[in-house]
């Protein structure tokens, strides 16, 4: 019975060995199958990973170009508002320039019509004053012509007159 009992003893020995090997065999495949999903997932991953690296990569580039883009724009924003400034203080200037300008003249002018109208005054003055010298002259002449006729006259009736031929 021992011969019985150590063949069955083996049996099970080799039956639990066997099935031993079989769990090995399956948990080897099961781990396999795992460690290949596992390197799959890690494979796409490590692919969403560089696209992801990649889109980063391109989006830095971008974002440098339109951050030098910008700070351009910037610069000539900056440039134009000084310009802006610039030609506004230069118009301010001209505007102050102008209404001087124009101050001065309507000085220079009204001054001018000031010595335009004195010179006239004056003019019309010295027109009234020959006017009054002309009518005095004349009256002068007139006194000085009935003088010299009425001493004519007087000379004529002084003088002998020559008889006249009948």
């Amino acid at each position: 019975m021992t011969r019985r009992n150590g063949s069955v003893i083996k049996y099970i020995v080799f039956i639990v060995l066997f099935l031993g090997v079989v769990y090995f065999i399956y948990m080897h495949n099961k781990v396999n199958e795992k460690l290949k999903d596992t390197e799959r997932t890690a494979e796409r991953y490590r692919r969403e990973q560089e696209s992801c690296s990649s889109q980063l990569q391109e989006s830095l580039i971008q974002l440098l170009v339109q951050k030098k883009s910008f700070l351009l724009f910037q610069t000539q924003n900056d440039d134009l508002q000084a310009e802006y400034s610039k030609l506004n203080l230069d118009l301010q200037k001209d505007k102050e320039e102008q209404k001087q300008v124009e101050s001065q003249r309507n000085q220079e002018y009204m001054q001018l019509k000031q010595e335009k109208e004195l010179e006239l005054t004056s003019l019309k003055d010295q027109l009234a004053n020959l006017g009054r010298e002309k009518q005095q002259l004349a009256d002068e002449v007139n006194s000085l012509r009935t003088q010299l006729q009425n001493a004519q006259v007087k000379m004529n009736n002084e003088l002998p007159h020559p008889k006249s031929p009948q």
